[in-house]
Order: C-alpha cells, then structure tokens, then sequence
C-alpha cells in the first residue's frame, strides 16, 4: 500500500483516547506476511497498530514486512504505552522513518511502561534518517525492539539481528532497562554519535544488565572494545559457537513452556508453536476481501475461511 493503509489506533485526543488501540491481539501462532506500506510524509505511527495503549499483543510472527514513513515509527506500533508484548517473531522486517520525526523501532516507536519478552527479531533492517530542514535534521532513537525506550519499560529474554542506522541514541535492542537478551545488530551512527551501543543506544545503560552481544557486531563499522560487559551498554561478547540452549537458558529463555531449539526452522530458539514453513495470513490475494476491525476483546479479521 503506497498510503493507502491506514493503522487500527490514532492519536484520538491523548492518553485514555477510545481511539487508540486498547485491545488483545492474539495470532494464535499465525504468520503475517509480505507487506508494504509507503507514507513518507503527513502522518506519525504508520504501523499496523498505530498507536497503542493498555493492550496485549502476543504469538504472532511478522515476515518481510516493510513500514517506511515519518515520525514514531515501529512495525506493531507507533506510540506505545502501559501495553505487554510478548512471544512476537519479526523475520526480514524494515522499518525507515524518513520524514521530519523521530523514532524508529522494529517493534514500536516510543515507548512508555511497555513490558517485551519472549520475542525476537531477526534479519531486520531500522533505519531513522529524517530530517525538518536542509540544517535541521532529524535522526535520533532508533533500535531493533524499542525506538526510544522511556517511563519504566522492560525488555527481557529476547534477541534481535540486522542493522540498525541513526544518527544519535541507537542500540541493537533499545535504550534503557534491558536485561538477559541477546543482540547480534550492526549499529551505525554519525562519526560523533553520542548514545550508541550493541545492546544500549540513548538513556540509561546502567538500568540494564545480563546483556550479551555477539563479538562480531560493530559499531560504526568497527568491533567493540570498550563497555563490552553483561551490565553496560555494549553487552559481553560471545561466539556463534556459545549460542546454545545452556547459553539461553543462562540468560533466563524458558525452555519448558516458551522456546525450543529447532535446526529446520532456524539457527536460533524459535516458538515452541512454530512449525517449519508458514502458516496464517500471508501473499493476500487482489480478489480476496478482508476486513480487519477493532472491537472490545481485540481484533476481528473476517474473510479468514472460519479463521476470524
């Protein structure tokens, strides 16, 4: 859609608006897949869920998606708050801020007393490179998960890979109070960048801790040297060949009830509901109707074949 999607929650008149999404959205272990939305300029949190607020959102994987607009930028959301995200998969996902915002998060935008865990993404591509004016140029919060992580959000048992480009306060995962998670992003800032890191971009890196990163993510095209523990904001350094389920679990991965090790699916824990393959909403059809719509108990998508 080149500005033709429109997202499920919009600003409304602020915090409490009914217009916001306030729901639960389970995926039942269904695939979102191959999706492209282009609105470089006139409208913030162009996301699927737009803007959010109060909610759940959780077992659900998103693949080749791509979201490029302006402003709280996320591919779930734009501006987020007092919601819970947790077992969501993000595979070959862009998202690009290029208008005159800030904010761009493979997850969400901004967030504000947002609880992820159990998720993960993967192969993906953040990119915030907007700007006001020729002198004015925008640019700042941009990580794997969380773009600007604010007001006592939480990321926890989680893991992300791709690139991440900003100009200042960038991170593979967000900017504060993550902990037992596992980042494999190469970041790059300007030359000066200030607020950078594997794991911690803008923030509080000392609210973080049990971080790991692996050795051979760069930042700014070059590997770590400095900062390079479990509590500071380029995590400690590991090898490919230290990713095992020990290693997970370590970190705080729960293997009983959540992840399990699968070589066919992916070199990394994946969703013990994850089968090989895909399942669930994917290559939309031109002749096929659906009609997704936002109700009391969640998201209501009809034309599904008896998968509403």
């Amino acid at each position: 859609y080149e500005g033709g999607w429109w997202p499920i929650g919009e600003w409304g008149s602020g915090s409490g608006s009914a217009d916001r999404f306030h729901g639960t959205f389970d995926g039942d272990g269904h695939t979102i897949k191959n999706f492209y939305v282009e609105k470089p300029t006139g409208a913030h949190d162009m996301t699927f869920f737009g803007v959010v607020e109060g909610a759940t959102i959780e077992r659900v994987i998103f693949e080749n998606i791509t979201f490029i607009g302006e402003g709280r930028m996320g591919m779930i959301s734009g501006q987020t708050e007092k919601t819970t995200i947790r077992e969501v998969g993000a595979i070959n996902c862009t998202v690009k801020n290029i208008g005159t915002g800030v904010e761009a998060g493979g997850f969400v935008g901004p967030g504000s007393q947002v609880v992820i865990y159990d998720c993960y993404f993967v192969d993906g591509s953040i990119v915030c490179d907007g700007k006001l004016s020729e002198t004015d140029l925008r640019g700042d919060n941009a990580a794997a998960l969380v773009g600007k992580a604010e007001n006592m959000t939480a990321i926890m048992s989680s893991y992300v890979s791709g690139t991440v480009v900003a100009r200042n306060n960038l991170g593979g995962i967000a900017s504060s109070s993550i902990s037992g998670c596992l980042a494999m992003c190469d970041v790059t800032g300007n030359d000066d960048a200030t607020g950078i890191g594997r794991i911690c971009g803008g923030g509080s890196p000392d609210l973080s801790s049990g971080n790991y990163a692996l050795e051979t993510a760069k930042v700014n095209g070059n590997l770590v040297t400095t900062d390079n523990n479990a509590d500071q904001r380029n995590g400690a350094d590991v090898t490919k060949a230290d990713l095992t389920q020990e290693f997970y679990e370590e970190l705080g991965f729960d293997f009983d009830n959540v992840w399990k090790m699968d070589p066919s699916i992916s070199d990394y824990p994946v969703f013990k509901w994850q089968k090989a393959g895909s399942t669930g909403v994917k290559n939309i059809d031109n002749d096929t109707n659906y009609i997704v719509s936002a109700t009391t108990d969640g998201v209501k998508v009809e034309g599904l074949k008896g998968n509403e």
